[in-house]
């Protein structure tokens, strides 16, 4: 194992999976991939055609905000002396994860857990769970 990605949003659940692997990094000798991807929920693209003006507004405030987490995780990765890589993309989180994974040749996908209920999940679903179940690799997932 040499290459991980991990996936960030800032939140505290993706800052300890960044955490864990920097980490196995150190200790493998190995390099990680910061993935962050910026995605518009789909109740909202829908909507755009009646206020066009206002998506444009959420698109930048989303843009900003997967880039601050993209900073915040590179600066980590810099201080912990890792050799690493950072990308946006947009696009479906749990597809955009899969797919960077594959292309990168990474051999372990390392993901927060956002807690979500038996509710939460069944309604939304998970892209933990989603990423688990169409990886190219092994996945950590960290609560």
């Amino acid at each position: 194992m040499r290459k991980i990605l991990v996936a960030v949003d800032g939140s505290a659940e993706s800052n300890r999976a960044l955490d864990v692997a920097l980490e196995l990094a150190r200790a493998i000798r190995g390099e990680v991939g910061i993935l962050h991807v910026f995605h518009l929920p789909e109740q909202v693209v829908s909507v755009s055609g009646k206020v066009g003006h206002i998506l444009d507004g959420v698109r930048n405030f989303v843009e900003e905000g997967g880039r601050e987490a993209l900073e915040q995780a590179r600066a980590r990765a810099a201080a912990a002396g890792v050799p690493h890589e950072v990308k946006g993309v947009w696009g479906h989180p749990a597809d955009e994860i899969c797919r960077e994974a594959g292309e990168g040749h990474y051999d372990l996908i390392v993901m927060g857990s956002r807690g979500l209920s038996p509710v939460e999940t069944w309604f939304l679903g998970s892209v933990s769970q989603r990423v688990v179940r169409r990886a190219p690799c092994s996945v950590m997932i960290v609560r």
